[in-house]
């Protein structure tokens, strides 16, 4: 008997991402207590500094997508990332880490965002997730990252493998930092948005996870065309 998929659970992002691969990465320092007495099995480490470092939204997606009849929805998730990397996911000071008393001293309990920015993501999100057809979720993250363009002739999307050599060579102009460069060096949804344009796409969205694709040694992307 197969098994049952669950529901796309969004309120995923407002629980603890203290469990390692979860996509929040944090530093972690900890001490012995000044005055141990413990012997060879020390019980008495607390956490002297703790701290959000960075963030892996490959795996924030897998942990809300995991299990899920959405999990193959690449339109879907490719939104889903573009929102999460253009909102308050991605400050460090949004979150709160807590610690907790266990066997050998303290440990990390719950790395947490601030329940008003989550709840505010969880929002947006929502709004994405009830739009039911493809362009109508691709419309509604270009708005917002793009403002009111008009993409009043576009009649369907597709996702298709391209080459560098098949974009327009102004992507080619495009400069990345070395921290860019290494948050999309596993990235595995579509690199880009083009439209068609003679035999060549014009990029509309994603200069830079092209760039990082074409430093990271790729030969081809993904790309959703508009036509």
């Amino acid at each position: 008997m197969a098994k049952e998929k669950r529901v796309l659970d969004l309120n995923m992002l407002s629980k603890s991402f203290a469990q390692c691969g979860n996509g929040v990465l944090y530093d972690v320092e900890t001490s012995l207590a000044e005055n141990c007495e413990c012997g060879e099995t020390h019980r008495c480490w607390f956490v002297s500094s703790a701290s959000v470092s960075g963030f892996d939204i490959n795996r924030v997606i897998d942990r809300v997508f995991a299990g899920t009849k959405e999990n193959k929805d690449i339109i879907l998730k490719y939104c889903f990332h573009r929102i999460l990397t253009h909102s308050d996911f991605m400050i460090i000071d949004n979150w709160v880490i807590s610690t907790k008393d266990g066997l050998y001293g303290q440990a990390i309990d719950t790395v947490l965002l601030n329940d008003g920015v989550a709840s505010e993501i969880i929002k947006t999100l929502n709004d994405l997730v009830l739009r039911t057809n493809d362009l109508d979720r691709l419309f509604f993250v270009i708005r917002r990252e793009q403002g009111n363009i008009d993409l009043s002739k576009i009649k369907r999307s597709t996702i298709e493998t391209i080459t560098f050599d098949d974009l327009i060579p102004e992507i080619n102009q495009f400069n990345i930092d070395k921290n860019t460069l290494s948050r999309y060096s596993n990235y595995t949804l579509p690199h880009c948005i083009c439209f068609k344009s003679g035999a060549k796409y014009k990029v509309l969205d994603g200069f830079k996870r092209i760039t990082a694709a074409k430093l990271n040694g790729r030969e081809d992307i993904d790309a959703i065309i508009l036509e």
